[in-house]
C-alpha cells in the first residue's frame, strides 16, 4: 500500500463524508487529523448535553473513517494551532488540507 499523500484536518462542523476536504478523499491517498481542544471544550458555557453530543459525533464519525480503511489520528492539545504544530512536528512532509469555514 503506498502512503497517504495528504492529511484531511476535521473540525466538529465538517462531519460529513461527502462534502468539504474529504469529497475526494480515499484511504490510499489521504489520512484523516482530528484536533480536540481544550480551549474549545473549556472557553464556553456549553450545555452538558450540546458538548457531549459533539464529542460523541465526532468519535462516532472517526470510528466509521476507520473502518473505511482511513488511517486517523486524534490529537488532544491546549487549543487547536497547538495541535496542528503537534501534528506537523511529528509528520514534517506532510500535506494538510481542511474545508474552508
Amino acid at each position: 500500500m503506498v502512503a497517504p499523500q495528504a492529511t484531511v484536518l476535521l473540525l466538529n462542523d465538517h462531519l460529513h463524508r461527502n462534502y468539504g476536504a474529504l469529497k475526494s478523499a480515499t484511504p490510499a491517498t489521504h489520512q484523516i487529523l482530528f484536533v480536540e481542544s481544550d480551549r474549545m471544550v473549556t472557553t464556553r458555557t456549553w450545555h452538558v448535553q450540546r458538548l457531549f453530543f459533539l464529542i460523541s459525533a465526532r468519535d462516532h464519525f472517526l470510528q466509521e473513517l476507520k473502518e473505511e480503511g482511513f488511517q486517523v489520528t486524534l490529537i488532544r492539545s491546549a487549543d487547536t494551532a497547538s495541535g496542528i504544530a503537534q501534528y506537523r512536528s511529528a509528520n514534517p512532509s506532510a500535506e494538510l488540507i481542511a474545508a474552508e469555514p
